[in-house]
Order: C-alpha cells, then structure tokens, then sequence
C-alpha cells in the first residue's frame, strides 16, 4: 500500500502541467472475472472462464475527473455459510482521477473511490445475500483519440483493487477485497 501512495504521489507531483480535456464521458468494459482476496476467498471463488463487466459516466476537467461507476462478476459459493449456489456480485462506486500525460496521446491516471457492493445468490431456493461498504485505488492507462465528429474516444486498460466488508441477513462479516483487470473504450461528449 506505502508503494501504490508513493507511487501515486510520484505521478501527481511529474503531472503538474496543463492539460485541454474537459467535458462528460460514458464508458464500458470488460474483463476476466474477478481476483478474490481475505476472508471472501475462503467462501466464493470466481468462474475460471467468466467475465466481468463495468459501465461508468464521467466529468472531466483537465487533469481531474469524477466518476460514478457500476461492475459486477459471477461468483461461486464454496461453504457450508454461502452454500454451493451461484452469485453475482455488483459494485456502485464513485471514483475520483488524476491523469498525467506520456506522450502524444497516452495518459496514465491513478483513482481513489468509495463503493457499495452486493452479492446476491442466484438460486431458486432463498439464497443469503451480503452487502458492504469499501473503497478501491487503481490505475490505468489512457489512450485518446481526439477530433471525431461526436466528440474524443478513448481505449483503456485499468486495474482496480477493491477492500470492503460484507455483512449478511444474521450479520455476520466477511472482510476481503477483488482485484479487477478491465479494458475497455469511453466516448466523450
């Protein structure tokens, strides 16, 4: 984590220059399914040949942008406490952004945000579902292209690690995080 800050703050501090992107943006993605960590991992594991998903709206203003964001995957339950059912996680998040410029058109940004995650049990049977709070730090690269009749269009790859909490119908907690590796394209407007 003392890496990732000091990493972030390297960045920001190279980034201190102008830049010309402003204005809203839609996004989608998709990635492989999610990387499971803590006490999460010891009770779901993820399809080896699923996928995940994730769709956002966004404000920019020159370096700095604000983001609201949804992404979810498929899960597994693999304890007697989730049972042996499938489940489908989902993420509301909002996300604040740095970017730094590379070169031309490449930009590199780091993220910090606050989410609400769900895992809801897609059985027949009345399943358990959990919910928590958390926060997610990420990174990603950036490449736009500028000039299009509807606006900018810009690839992405981003690499996202979320740490939340998850409580149950008897409230009990699982602490754990995902690791997500997503790419994707957003359209500026």
């Amino acid at each position: 984590m003392n890496h990732l800050a000091a990493a972030l703050a390297l960045v920001a501090i190279a980034g201190f220059g102008s830049a010309a992107h402003a204005g809203g943006y839609v996004s989608a993605g998709i990635g492989a399914d999610a990387g499971l960590s803590g006490e999460v991992a010891q009770h779901f594991t993820t399809d080896q040949n699923g996928s995940s998903g994730r769709v956002a709206l966004g404000q920019r203003l020159g370096r700095f942008a604000i983001e609201v964001n949804l992404y979810g995957s498929d899960l597994q339950g693999i304890t007697g406490l989730t049972g042996q059912q499938s489940y489908s996680s989902m993420t509301a998040g909002v996300n604040a952004r740095y970017y730094v410029p590379l070169t031309g058109h490449l930009e590199a940004y780091g993220k910090a945000g606050l989410d609400k995650t769900w895992f809801v049990g897609n059985a027949d049977k009345p399943a358990t579902s959990y919910s928590g709070r958390g926060y997610d730090l990420g990174a990603g690269l950036q490449y736009t292209i500028h000039g299009l009749l509807l606006g900018e269009l810009a690839l992405w790859v981003d690499y996202t690690h979320q740490s939340f909490t998850l409580h149950d119908d008897v409230k009990r907690d699982l602490g754990g995080g995902a690791q997500l590796l997503t790419v994707g394209v957003s359209v500026g407007f």
